[in-house]
């Protein structure tokens, strides 16, 4: 998998500057969604794995009531 934070290869140069600082900004902001959106995926199912082993724990309705 190419690393959602290697920004550097994604740009490709031209010889408009405006247009290039336009696609790194572009580049940039999709970087950003795709790198926040992994990390609410990983948050989310670390919280779900977390209440899974509550619940095998057998203390999960004692737990879930606090919820």
């Amino acid at each position: 998998m190419n690393n959602v934070l290697d920004l550097a290869n994604k740009i490709t140069k031209t010889n408009d500057v405006i247009s290039d600082v336009e696609n790194i900004i572009e580049q940039a902001g999709e970087t950003a969604v795709k790198t926040v959106n992994l990390v609410l995926i990983q948050r989310n199912w670390l919280i779900g794995k977390r209440i899974d082993e509550e619940i095998l724990n057998n203390s999960g309705k004692k737990t879930m009531e606090k919820i």
